[in-house]
Formats: structure tokens, sequence, C-alpha cells
């Protein structure tokens, strides 16, 4: 009988009483060995409905766990109506949260649908994440 009640009690716990909400996860959100989380937030392209005589920019809203979160070094490649974007980012060790506001020039375009693929790669506490986020746009005459 002892053995119904703790098998009744942890099919009720493990049903109703975690009492948990699923954290939303957001776009090229990644997690490092020890928990940190670090993600893209949000992906702009200026000017917005670019033509092929913008030099077209993007934005990057990156989040990451600690303080001091520095864009050391990025590159852009473009094949094929695809534009790949690798960032390259080091973070200290101050426990603060840290966004990182980037813009990139990709340039001008020729007139066509593209994808774009923003990589980046964090060194943090001698662990390294990666992570990416992507988007569809248009060039216009």
């Amino acid at each position: 009988m002892l053995n119904y009640i703790y098998y009744f009690a942890g099919i009720v716990l493990f049903t109703f009483g975690c009492g948990c909400s699923k954290e939303p996860i957001n776009s090229g959100e990644t997690t490092t060995s020890n928990g940190s989380k670090s993600y893209i937030d949000n992906l702009k392209l200026l000017p917005q409905n670019p033509d092929t005589s913008d030099i077209i920019k993007v934005v990057c809203y990156t989040y990451f766990p600690t303080s001091e979160c520095t864009l050391d070094s990025s590159t852009i490649n473009s094949s094929n109506f695809q534009i790949s974007v690798f960032a390259y980012y080091t973070l200290g060790t101050a426990g603060t949260p840290c966004q990182s506001i980037d813009t990139l020039t990709i340039g001008n375009l020729n007139y066509g649908n593209y994808k774009l693929i923003y990589n980046y790669t964090v060194n943090i506490n001698f662990d390294s994440i990666t992570g990416s986020d992507s988007f569809y746009f248009t060039v216009s005459i």
C-alpha cells in the first residue's frame, strides 16, 4: 500500500507539481557547458528595402551572459545569392549580461533574392560556443 502512495505522489508531482515554465527559445540560442546562454536577439537590414544603388548593412543585436562583449573581427562572404557573415566575439568575466549591437557593411548587391546567414563564435572562460540566425531579403532594381 505504501508503494502505491509513493507511486501516486510521484505521478502527481511529475504531472502537476513542477510549476515550471519553459523560457522562450531565442533565435540562434546556444548554451555553454556551464549553462550560460548567448543568442541573436534581432537581425535588421539597412535599408529595409534595398535596391541595387544602396550600400547594404546588417545590424545584429546579440545577447551574452557576461559583460565586456566585444566584436573582435568579422568576415562577409557572398556567393550564389547567399551572404554569410562570420562574427567573432570575446567576452569578459563580469557577471552581468551584455548586449552587443554591431553594424556590418555588406555593400552593393545585384538585383535578386538573397539569404543572409549570421554566424557567431564566442570565446568565454576557455569555452567556445557558436550560433547562427538567418533571413531572406530582396534587392530591387
